[in-house]
């Protein structure tokens, strides 16, 4: 096992690194200390490797698009309403935070963790090495209530599991709901995911209003194209979708409450797989149905269905609706999430 720093330009004056976490298993993934970004997810695909996840060779291509392609997403994922959170826990007064989508508060708003340049430290053992991103958040820079120590770690395992946990840590009461925009495409950036199978933990899909925020509603599964609690084949529910107005998925997901794995995609093609495991209660899934030619990615320019993200959150706009879940973060008190992806080629 081996780390390599590599050079990966310059953004806004800022240098930015390139760290690859190498196992034994000629498996490696990529970070970037410019947003916290995944840039690659590479793994054995005969006598070279491929790359599982979307990602970009030059730094600038991942700010000249809206789609957060692999970077991490903070304070809070999801959509604000109004961009309006309580300043109380009783919310007797209310705070409006930066609004980077019409009214609404998206993936953090426009200063979220994707747009700052991380410090890093690295750890190596003997079993699995890792690279924590780390910096401090303060409430001028994103807007929300109080000054943020965030650390984020990707760590890589010798049985091919990458994790990513986030700690935060706030001088003052805030929101903490943090996530991974990272798409996968396990044919490698190449061709598309329609040939993929889906499995999801979940029972029911939420109801959003023409602003794609939760309106509170839990919607079944059950005889609709969003039901995965069997494996389904992402090709079927798009061509189910063709009359929509978004002409694939972007929805959130109630994930039951269960232990161990919740989501699970397959390539039944190359016999890949990739494993998701959280312990939150949501999944955003996006089949990139809107990407266009005007995204040059490392092997090919973008187009619809080249990737799908999942994103393992806390079900978004939790404020407005008690019930989705908690993602307070009491002031100096220390709150950590972990995201699991068990990679298998079975």
């Amino acid at each position: 096992m081996h780390i390599d720093i590599i050079d990966f330009g310059t953004y806004k004056k800022h240098d930015v690194k390139k760290i690859r976490l190498n196992n034994d298993n000629a498996v490696s993934i990529s970070v970037l200390t410019m947003g916290a970004i995944l840039n690659e997810f590479l793994v054995p695909d005969g006598n070279k490797t491929k790359n599982i996840v979307l990602g970009f060779d030059n730094i600038s291509e991942y700010y000249q698009n809206p789609f957060y392609v692999g970077m991490s997403i903070g304070r809070t994922a999801g959509r604000i309403k109004n961009g309006k959170i309580p300043l109380t826990p009783l919310g007797e007064e209310t705070i409006t935070l930066p609004q980077n989508e019409g009214t609404k508060n998206h993936q953090g708003g426009p200063n979220g963790f994707y747009s700052y340049l991380w410090n890093y430290r690295l750890h190596t053992d003997k079993d699995f090495l890792s690279v924590t991103l780390y910096r401090t958040i303060h409430s001028s820079e994103d807007g929300f209530p109080g000054d943020i120590n965030v650390s984020i770690t990707f760590k890589l395992t010798n049985d091919n599991e990458l994790s990513i946990t986030y700690t935060g840590i706030s001088t003052a009461d805030t929101l903490f709901n943090p996530t991974a925009h990272i798409y996968f495409n396990l044919n490698g950036q190449d061709n598309d995911i329609l040939n993929h199978k889906l499995t999801l933990a979940s029972d029911s899909y939420l109801e959003v209003d023409t602003d794609k925020v939760p309106t509170g509603e839990l919607i079944p599964v059950a005889n609709t194209p969003f039901d995965f609690r069997k494996p389904r084949t992402l090709k079927n529910t798009v061509q189910e979708l063709s009359d929509t107005s978004e002409k694939g998925l972007d929805d959130i997901f109630k994930l039951r409450n269960l232990k161990g794995e919740k989501v699970k995609l397959e390539n039944p093609g190359t016999h890949d797989s990739i494993q998701l495991f959280s312990a939150r209660n949501g999944l955003v899934v996006y089949t990139a149905n809107t990407f266009d030619s005007s995204m040059k990615f490392s092997h090919q320019s973008g187009h619809p269905y080249m990737g799908i993200a999942l994103e393992a959150q806390t079900l978004s706009d939790t404020h407005n609706h008690p019930n989705f879940g908690d993602i307070s973060l009491t002031a100096n008190a220390e709150k950590t999430y972990e995201i699991r992806y068990q990679y298998s080629s079975n």
